[in-house]
């Protein structure tokens, strides 16, 4: 991996969390990471690790379909409950529909049995 000052790149952090380049890009567009550091020479773009659980956190609320744009009101994700339990209470329902689809299936399969 490529390292500058023990920060890694945005194709490291790519690589690292499954995120397009073009995302991280995107994310850091619509203001919900920012990179910690950007080489005024290159342009190119560093992140901490400390940052990866957000990255962590935005690809997440993808998955659960939450909207970038309720992320984006939220100044540190990680540290904010009311955020974190709306993420959690978006994740129990989508547990739940799986759950009873499974059931549903089981049924199904029973029956065929």
């Amino acid at each position: 991996m490529s390292r500058k000052n023990n920060l890694l790149s945005i194709g490291d952090v790519s690589k690292l969390t499954g995120a397009s380049v073009r995302s991280l890009r995107y994310y850091e567009k619509i203001g919900i990471l920012t990179p910690a550091y950007i080489s005024p020479d290159s342009n190119y773009r560093y992140y901490s690790k400390e940052q990866m659980p957000i990255v962590e956190m935005i690809m997440l609320c993808i998955e659960l379909d939450i909207p970038l744009s309720e992320l984006a009101k939220v100044a540190n994700p990680i540290s904010s409950r009311p955020f974190l339990e709306q993420v959690r209470k978006t994740a129990e329902g989508k547990l739940d529909g799986l759950r009873r689809g499974l059931e549903l299936m089981d049924a199904v399969e029973r029956k065929m049995n």
